[in-house]
């Protein structure tokens, strides 16, 4: 089951930068990717562009 959001991109990066605590990066000039889908260690971008995911490790390590 595949769920659909109508907001913009602009909207989803503000919510995004609004509502996100970065505890791992300083606080301002942050730049998010806005994130449309992801697949195993992908994810890409609402531009199509493919990103790989190398920041989920860490957070799984501090987690523990």
């Amino acid at each position: 089951m595949e769920t659909t959001f109508d907001l913009d991109k602009a909207q989803i990066l503000r919510d995004n930068l609004d509502h996100t605590l970065f505890s791992w990066s300083k606080q301002t000039g942050l730049n998010p990717i806005n994130v449309e889908r992801a697949e195993g260690v992908y994810l890409w971008d609402r531009d199509g562009r493919r990103y790989l995911d190398f920041s989920s490790q860490l957070m799984n390590v501090n987690i523990g």
